[in-house]
């Protein structure tokens, strides 16, 4: 709408001027549709930003999950075990953590405060349940079969923003996890066979083994990502998704090697492995919930996908595992839906 009280200044006339008001005036107006529309240039370049954050956190997760089987292999099932690693690198976890934190002047959410809430427990113990069944089925699978058993928690996660963030529903989104999915299957298809040739199983008996460890790991990453989502909402700060949740996992960790009987492992390799993975976690993490301030959780489902890839790609080229042509058409279909999602976002 133009402006009824505009005082031109006739004395500076020039044709420039009223170009770049009537520039301006269609601006305005465009800009006017999109907020009509719902959308601003300013809330789409943030949603553009941050599910580009939230791919190079899946590829930052990829890169974790392989680190797991990397670091297994590499010092030996005589001097590890998931509950010390995960004991050592949370120790870490929160010794980087508050570093940041002195160096940057951050705070923290005090504890009095969030311990009423129900999905920061939930945030907190889904924590250590999901990372203890990924570190085991690392040790049954390729590392891309080892991922591809929970990639149905997209599924999961958009039921869960539909009923409790109260998200808008794409059916594009649902279309977009079925043909990732038929990735994940043609990648799947081609293993069969456990890589402990003194452990022999029957591939069905090792795909079951390993699918109902999958399920209650799936359920966990939909459950991680959504109670992550909650507390970016309800305005908890960073530092309290990072340090209590280590806390928790420290904690039951400890209880772990009493009730189990687990020998506490401590070699010098083994806490080199934690310190790097601790890193590693937290840079997932942070880019993970910078990106939850700026984009529906829903938007980013078939993105999950990008780890499965990267996990796929890292395992052939560092552990020279087997590549067969339906890994690399998986892939394809995986990539290619998540470039054409990112690029021509539903209206």
């Amino acid at each position: 709408m133009i402006d009824e009280n505009y005082d031109f200044d006739y004395s500076k006339k020039s044709i420039v001027e009223p170009i770049n008001y009537r520039e301006s005036t269609l601006s305005s107006a465009y800009n006017h549709l999109l907020e009509i529309e719902g959308e601003t240039p300013s809330k789409t370049k943030s949603e553009l930003h941050s599910t580009l954050l939230f791919a190079l956190s899946m590829i930052v997760t990829g890169i974790n999950h392989f680190h797991f089987k990397y670091m297994k292999k590499s010092i030996g099932l005589q001097n590890y075990n998931e509950f010390s690693f995960v004991l050592i690198r949370c120790i870490f976890i929160i010794g980087i953590n508050y570093i940041k934190m002195l160096y940057n002047k951050e705070t923290i959410n005090p504890f009095s405060k969030l311990k009423n809430n129900i999905w920061f427990w939930i945030r907190n113990l889904v924590q250590f349940f999901s990372v203890i069944p990924m570190l085991y089925l690392v040790s049954f699978f390729r590392v891309s079969t080892a991922s591809c058993f929970v990639s149905m928690s997209p599924a999961v996660i958009i039921i869960m923003s539909c009923v409790i963030l109260k998200e808008k529903f794409y059916w594009r989104y649902v279309i977009g996890i079925i043909i990732c999915f038929s990735g994940v299957i043609l990648i799947v298809s081609n293993d069969y066979q456990k890589e402990d040739s003194s452990n022999k199983k029957s591939g069905i008996l090792y795909l079951i083994e390993g699918f109902f460890l999958g399920c209650f790991q799936l359920m966990n990453v939909a459950l991680l990502r959504v109670s992550s989502k909650v507390l970016v909402k309800e305005k908890i700060n960073n530092n309290a998704q990072l340090i209590y949740p280590s806390l928790t996992c420290i904690i039951l960790s400890s209880f772990s090697f009493f009730i189990l009987d687990v020998e506490f492992k401590y070699g010098k390799w083994l806490i080199f492995h934690s310190f790097l993975n601790s890193i590693i976690w937290l840079v997932s993490t942070i880019l993970m919930l910078l990106s939850f301030g700026g984009v529906d959780l829903i938007k980013t489902t078939a993105l999950n996908y990008l780890n499965i890839v990267t996990f796929f790609f890292l395992g052939v080229l560092i552990l020279g595992e087997s590549v067969h042509f339906t890994d690399i058409l998986g892939s394809l279909i995986i990539l290619g839906y998540n470039i054409y999602n990112t690029t021509f976002p539903p209206s």
